[in-house]
């Protein structure tokens, strides 16, 4: 009897569990780029409470998020955006004025190399160099891909 007892008892926690809201939260976490021809080429590092940003316009930047309802918000910058998921690769961000598509990143095309921090010494400049090297390379890829083309100098 015990043994019916407890399989009614994990059975029914199963079946609340499935039916629970946690699998519509939208979760970031993972690695992301985007391109356009007006913010240019990105990539995005999300952690569970920050974002690592790396693009041609800005550099490096380490910028705590975090997400409620269906909005992405940047508390020390004061920006926020409604997140509008098109499929499981592929998100848009629909800010005040610019909507932005970010692309998760497919390990199988290339490998995504962490965005090194800031230098501090040497070896940290050896690693940003060749962190930019395939970065330049990656973003004109992409900028290939949506049918940008660039004007080689």
């Amino acid at each position: 009897m015990k043994p019916l007892f407890y399989f009614l008892i994990i059975s029914i926690v199963v079946l609340f569990s499935c039916n629970s809201n946690d699998h519509n939260k939208i979760s970031l976490v993972g690695k992301w780029y985007q391109v356009s021809f007006k913010e240019g080429y990105a990539e995005f590092e999300f952690h569970p409470k920050y974002v690592i940003v790396f693009s041609h316009h800005i550099g490096y930047s380490k910028i705590d998020y975090k997400i409620e309802d269906d909005s992405l918000k940047y508390p020390s910058i004061g920006y926020s955006a409604k997140i509008s998921p098109q499929s499981d690769s592929i998100i848009n961000f629909i800010g005040y004025k610019v909507t932005s598509t970010l692309v998760r990143w497919n390990e199988s095309t290339a490998p995504f190399e962490s965005v090194p921090g800031p230098i501090k010494n040497k070896e940290d400049s050896l690693k940003y160099k060749s962190y930019l090297d395939k970065f330049n390379e990656r973003a004109k890829q992409a900028y290939l891909k949506e049918g940008i083309y660039l004007q080689e100098e």
